[in-house]
This record gives structure tokens, C-alpha cells and sequence, in this order.
């Protein structure tokens, strides 16, 4: 089962965030080695548990062409894949594609009323990734 398969947003019916039966056991994973990848994780400085905001870039070089994961964390029930920014880096993109990519990304954002804030650290946390990525 791919990795993005695994999680779900729970419903009224059935309450849990994965899509195992009570039957299936994780027994590995298997990862194609990263080219380039990078983690921003943004945090409460006085709470180091768990990250506010997180962003993570993976890139591959595969098979002579290029391919890109990018997976946004503390903004929903499970880690969200941002699929027009992957596209972006596939592209080539420079920082202000990748500037316009990121902003696209979030334009679909929609916060809670207790959370909107989290956008703009979301932003934050993706141009330092892509700093980081694109050296």
C-alpha cells in the first residue's frame, strides 16, 4: 500500500484516521532513496512535542527525469500532500515560481476559526524548504 494510501479523515461511521482493518499488521516500509530533502518543522518554543506547522521536500532523480513529493504537517488530520507544488518542482521552477506555486497551495487552505494563522507559517515553512532544496 503506498504510504499516501494509508491515512483518512475519519467519518461518523468509523472514527479512526488509517485505513488498516483491526487485522493488518505494518510489517515495513520501503523508500526510494531521496536525491535532495529537507524538514522545516515550526514549533512552540515552549512546547517541543509536536510541530505548529511542518514541511517536508523530497526529490528524486529517477529513471533520467525528475520527481518531487512535498507533504504539508499540523494542517490537517494527516499529512497533506501539496500535488501543485510537486508539479512546480518537476517543472524546474525558480524561487518566484515556486513563490507562486506555494501561494497557489494556500489560496485552498480553509482554516478553522481558531487556525488561519497556521497559513502563513505553512508559507513560511515551504520557501524555507525550498531554500534549503534548492541550495
Amino acid at each position: 500500500m503506498p504510504v499516501e494510501d494509508l491515512f483518512q479523515s475519519p467519518t461518523d461511521d468509523r472514527r479512526v484516521e488509517h485505513r488498516l482493518a483491526s487485522s493488518d499488521l505494518i510489517t515495513g516500509f520501503h523508500f526510494t532513496p531521496a536525491t535532495r530533502s529537507t524538514y522545516v518543522k515550526v514549533m512552540d518554543r515552549a512546547s517541543w512535542a509536536f510541530a505548529l506547522v511542518s514541511a517536508a521536500i523530497v526529490m528524486r532523480d529517477i529513471d533520467g527525469g525528475l520527481q518531487a513529493g512535498v507533504v504539508a504537517g499540523g494542517v490537517a488530520i494527516a499529512p497533506h500532500r501539496l500535488w501543485s507544488i510537486e508539479d512546480a518542482l518537476v517543472t524546474g521552477v525558480d524561487h518566484a515560481g515556486f513563490e507562486r506555486a506555494a501561494d497557489d497551495a494556500i489560496a485552498e487552505a480553509q482554516p478553522l476559526s481558531r487556525n488561519g494563522y497556521k497559513t502563513e507559517l505553512l508559507r513560511g515553512a515551504l520557501l524555507n524548504a525550498y531554500e534549503t532544496i534548492a541550495g
